[in-house]
């Protein structure tokens, strides 16, 4: 048998499952909006804070940004809300995108087990 084909043969399996596995992963990848927003040069970081919680339950995607701010506490390095864990895991997943969800909740517990006190009281109160 030539090598090309025997190659191909034996990454023919690898082709086929790596689309089905890309698809099983629920995270959803916004493209434009308020982190594309301030990404720019001189974004008024402050105003696109404000504006993200404004806008928090307009969309599912204003959800996801409204969660991951929350979660994080800042914007482009600049913090512009108090952490808040149990509305950040509220938002994300009433927002449906499962994938960012779950790292939320896996890195929430992550925190609550190195001894961080607002994580270990949010994985208690969402009983996580």
């Amino acid at each position: 048998m030539p090598l090309r084909l025997v190659l191909t043969l034996a990454l023919l399996p690898a082709l086929l499952i790596t689309p089905a596995l890309a698809k099983s992963h629920g995270q959803i990848l916004s493209s434009g909006g308020a982190y594309s927003t301030a990404a720019k040069p001189g974004a008024d970081i402050p105003a696109i804070c404000k504006n993200i919680l404004a806008k928090q339950n307009s969309s599912k995607q204003a959800m996801a940004d409204a969660a991951q701010l929350y979660f994080h506490g800042t914007l482009m390095g600049q913090k512009c809300v108090a952490v808040d864990y149990v509305k950040a895991i509220t938002l994300m997943k009433a927002s449906g995108h499962i994938g960012e969800y779950n790292s939320l909740v896996h890195a929430l517990r992550e925190r609550a087990a190195s001894g961080n006190a607002l994580a270990v009281a949010a994985v208690a109160r969402l009983k996580l």
